[in-house]
């Protein structure tokens, strides 16, 4: 009778923790299932595989056409940016990615800049860091986000029921599907995200503008980003891709490449150069679409195969970017 007893109450428990599970599932904010399905497509790649990675928020995740430039150039590269991200959690993407891979050209979106850390709850950018296996650099991150006194935030990473649990109002069909069944095929593109949607924007006379310095906290993490790298051999790009919006850092990163001896690319100063039709190329006011993700593409690419030495991958048969197009 005691050996029954016992296991009916661990068939109980056992219940209750699938159940647990499925309502974290269920009432999950499902607008981050595309940054969940991103980050575990990047882990599928084989180790060391890539030479030029893209990191940084929707701006380079939208902005930077990887397929292109391994048409256009023969480049190896893997775009593993995501939405929203700040300086923090760039840096917490590099770090997951060097465990994995070791590229020789990382390019550093430098939408956020300014914003070094994302002192939130649970939306966003922070909700979808669940899907980055764990390490030690995970822990440093959540106590930047969250600080060390908010015990209900860290329970909310863990088990999202404990933020989310309201939103079985907002319930939609995306939410009986599971992350990995969003639909996005980020191995086809190599990590970045398409947009086929036109948007006429404005893009503001950069030059007319009062330049600003970085907060003091957003350096410090930009220079933790670029000092890894340097600490692995890694070239640093950082590059700003244009928006109907301003690039108020542009002399400060300027500077900062030049102490720090990497690059930065500021891609405001190359519209003509590149083409880039503001009645045509973007998605929306902040996002380029698929053909200016392209043209963004040619001049980094043009770019790294003048000043780095790359593997030219269009030699080897079957790569990842030819196996990407039979998909």
């Amino acid at each position: 009778m005691k050996k029954r007893n016992i296991l009916s109450c661990l068939a109980v428990l056992v219940l209750v923790a699938l159940g647990i599970a499925r309502l974290n599932t269920l009432l999950r904010p499902v607008d981050t299932d595309s940054p969940v399905t991103a980050i575990e497509t990047f882990h599928t790649l084989p180790e060391n595989s890539v030479e030029v990675m893209g990191f940084g928020s929707s701006h380079m995740w939208l902005g930077l056409d990887t397929m292109t430039m391994y048409d256009e150039y023969g480049i190896g590269a893997y775009n593993y940016g995501c939405n929203w991200q700040e300086l923090n959690t760039t840096l917490l993407f590099l770090k997951d990615a060097l465990r994995t891979q070791h590229p020789k050209v990382v390019l550093i979106d430098t939408f956020n800049v300014n914003t070094w850390k994302q002192d939130m709850n649970m939306d966003g950018e922070i909700y979808y860091t669940t899907a980055i296996p764990w390490m030690k650099d995970k822990l440093t991150y959540l106590r930047q986000s969250f600080g060390p006194y908010h015990k209900e935030r860290y329970l909310s990473y863990f088990m999202p029921l404990a933020a989310f649990h309201e939103n079985w109002v907002n319930l939609s069909e995306g939410s009986f599907r599971t992350p990995d069944q969003s639909g996005d095929d980020y191995l086809k593109t190599m990590g970045y995200s398409p947009s086929d949607s036109i948007t006429p924007v404005e893009i503001p006379d950069q030059t007319l503008l009062e330049q600003q310095p970085l907060q003091d906290e957003a350096a410090q993490m930009l220079t933790q980003i670029v000092e890894l790298c340097r600490e692995e051999n890694i070239r640093v790009v950082l590059c700003t891709i244009p928006w109907q919006g301003t690039n108020l850092y542009a002399e400060y990163l300027q500077n900062f490449a030049d102490f720090y001896e990497c690059s930065y690319v500021n891609l405001y100063d190359h519209i003509e150069e590149m083409g880039l039709d503001a009645s045509a190329d973007f998605s929306d006011t902040g996002h380029l679409n698929s053909t200016g993700a392209a043209k963004i593409a040619r001049y980094l690419g043009a770019y790294l195969k003048a000043n780095v030495s790359l593997t030219d991958f269009r030699t080897q048969e079957n790569n990842l970017w030819e196996q990407a197009k039979k998909r």
